[in-house]
């Protein structure tokens, strides 16, 4: 079973919307809740044939990043979750601090176990105020790029299915504008620094 973990609840299809429409991906879990959620994720999967989940943590703020929550409660409500699982999708963790968690929790907890690959945030991770100006090679030294998915007309059919399902996100679409008149393939990564990495969390 392929199960595909987001931190919000559109990141499955701004990071891996092509991705999924030609590798299976059997389940979408979401992690934060959001007050923005009206239900985007769950009406696209169904629609998709994939079943949903949303976990409803309280999300990683922007401005005051600190952990709401015992990251062993995310443990014990995912490890149930991914029992039958023999590859986990999730984010590169570049960008937001939400996403930064997950790609570590998901490094600690899951990488050894069972196969891992990580998808590079989108919009965040092409946004260099995002990014501290720092240049993103910065951000991926324990990780090596494996595959880059997608042409033009297939990033447009994405953003178009991100204009369908999630309506209420329509201010990202402006804000981040640069980025969605850009159209970049979807990058999948692996972890490499199994030998020297310290999680955080």
């Amino acid at each position: 079973m392929v199960v595909f973990i987001e931190p919000h609840y559109d990141d499955f299809i701004l990071s891996a919307g092509i991705y999924s429409t030609k590798n299976p991906v059997d389940e979408v879990i979401t992690v934060f809740k959001s007050k923005k959620n009206t239900g985007g994720s769950r009406a696209l999967s169904k629609d998709l044939g994939k079943t949903y989940i949303e976990l409803g943590f309280p999300n990683i703020d922007w401005k005051n990043p600190s952990v709401l929550f015992e990251p062993k409660d995310l443990l014990n409500a995912l490890d149930p979750l991914l029992l039958k699982s023999n590859l986990i999708l999730t984010v590169l963790g570049v960008g937001n601090p939400a996403h930064f968690f997950l790609r570590e929790f998901i490094i600690k907890n899951y990488v050894k176990k069972t196969s891992v690959f990580f998808f590079r945030d989108f919009p965040h991770s092409y946004d260099s105020t995002k990014l501290g100006n720092l240049p993103f090679s910065q951000y991926i030294r324990d990780f090596k790029k494996v595959s880059s998915i997608g042409s033009t007309v297939e990033f447009t059919s994405k953003v178009e299915l991100f204009k369908k399902y999630y309506p209420s996100q329509k201010s990202l679409l402006w804000f981040e504008r640069e980025q969605f008149d850009n159209p970049v393939p979807e990058e999948v990564y692996e972890y490499t620094g199994l030998s020297k990495h310290e999680a955080i969390w």
